[in-house]
């Protein structure tokens, strides 16, 4: 495993004669952060994030503790009926296509007991490794990090059969966490109960307080050095002479180097790279913190309780798409392009509602975002192809592992193999 302390000077500048030219392709925080330290370190970085984008952090909860795999039999269970609730009028969305179905026979292959146990040990591994590097970039630009317990809980005994699941594969692999019965959830929260029967409670859950607003000096800092661009390229075609032709509003520009990343832009821009590829879904961030004050006799001066209402909370979801689904929003002046907007306008009234309960919204914003996740619910880091690298599938995972993402991409970028981590789980290729 890598020393840490080589994660120390991720921000560093490297000598002129390894600074490359290197394009970000992406519209999700982990680029952001990507493009930044890459930036940082000499390279000629351009960003291209689509004129829609303009990407947050879904959320500032490190899930180090997420360690159990899509894998889990509720995880596949639930893709087919999610898509099969988005369909309007009868006509299923376009996520159901051969690549579509090859992924979920991908994923199935994968969701065998001794399998799950692998995968489980790799993503705690993978995570484990990443916090050092995630470390040197909050000591570096200042990222606050605090403690709160983590709360997840279930409305159906579906749900809970699945958390209990996931709590069995976290238990395993060193995670600590316990359940949470109806009593405690009734005196804990009142205003959830009695909907809501079963929990699950990480404790010690690291989250990031500032989250937003670092976000936001990165993207400052790009910006002030003329480094992104609001849209996407038209082409991304590697060329023959180790560097990659980018079609851009009608000149073609070229990089060094290319990082795809999540929310990549058009999928037909990009050119055939190795693997299984990955499978774009939105998701949606619900995370609520409670603050309250301590005793006077505490040494802190407040506790934080984060509810994340994850499995559960699709239900508002679910009445969003049967309304659209059922034609009424259509016949009211919505379109299923307004889901997202319904689904954030359900959730804020709840949580006005529980304002006065002393809960607030986690980054005081709801996230809809489309994320890429692979068939063995791992990231895809490393070279793609040629000189196309890739950054894809860390969704909700973006601020765990993006610093190390990015100093696996630089050390690519700068030749420097001695420092690229043996992380052959996660490279593009493995189900070549």
């Amino acid at each position: 495993m890598q020393d840490p302390l080589r994660f120390t000077d991720i921000l560093s500048p490297v000598p002129d004669d390894q600074q490359q030219t290197v394009a970000v392709v992406g519209g999700d925080a982990a680029s952001v952060v990507i493009a930044y330290i890459l930036r940082k370190r000499g390279h000629d970085v351009v960003w291209y994030r689509g004129q829609d984008y303009n990407p947050h952090p879904a959320s500032g909860v490190l899930r180090t503790f997420a360690v159990e795999p899509l894998a889990l039999p509720g995880y596949l269970l639930g893709i087919l009926p999610n898509l099969m609730r988005t369909a309007v009028r009868g006509k299923l969305q376009g996520e159901v296509s051969k690549p579509f179905l090859a992924w979920v026979f991908r994923a199935i292959s994968q969701s065998r007991p001794l399998v799950v146990e692998k995968l489980a040990q790799e993503r705690a591994e993978l995570l484990s490794f990443a916090y050092p590097a995630f470390a040197a970039l909050s000591d570096a630009v200042g990222l606050r990090v605090g403690k709160a317990e983590l709360v997840t809980l279930f409305r159906s005994a579906r749900d809970y059969a699945h958390g209990w699941a996931v709590h069995d594969v976290r238990k395993r692999h060193g995670v600590q966490s316990r359940e949470i019965d109806f009593d405690e959830i009734a005196q804990r929260f009142p205003h959830l109960s009695p909907k809501y029967t079963h929990g699950m409670s990480v404790p010690d859950v690291d989250v990031v307080e500032n989250a937003d607003a670092v976000l936001e000096n990165m993207k400052s800092f790009l910006d002030g050095a003329g480094c992104i661009a609001r849209h996407w390229p038209q082409s991304v075609e590697p060329s023959h002479d180790d560097q990659v032709l980018i079609q851009d509003d009608g000149n073609v520009r070229t990089f060094d180097w290319v990082i795809r990343g999540d929310n990549g832009g058009p999928a037909e821009i990009w050119p055939e790279t190795f693997g299984a590829g990955a499978l774009a879904l939105a998701y949606r961030e619900r995370t609520l913190r409670h603050v309250s004050e301590t005793d006077s006799q505490s040494t802190e001066e407040r506790s934080a309780t984060v509810l994340v209402d994850g499995q559960s909370g699709g239900s508002l979801e679910t009445i969003a798409d049967t309304v659209l689904a059922n034609g009424a929003a259509c016949a009211g002046g919505l379109s299923f392009k307004d889901l997202r907007y319904l689904t954030a306008a359900s959730y804020a009234r709840i949580w006005r509602e529980l304002a006065g309960e002393g809960w607030h919204s986690e980054g005081s914003r709801l996230s809809v975002a489309a994320g890429s996740i692979l068939p063995d619910s791992k990231p895809s880091i490393g070279v793609a192809k040629g000189r196309v690298l890739e950054a894809l599938g860390m969704a909700e995972l973006s601020w765990t592992l993006a610093p190390l993402a990015a100093y696996v991409l630089a050390a690519s970028i700068e030749k420097r193999d001695e420092d690229i981590p043996e992380l052959r789980s996660v490279r593009p290729d493995r189900f070549s």
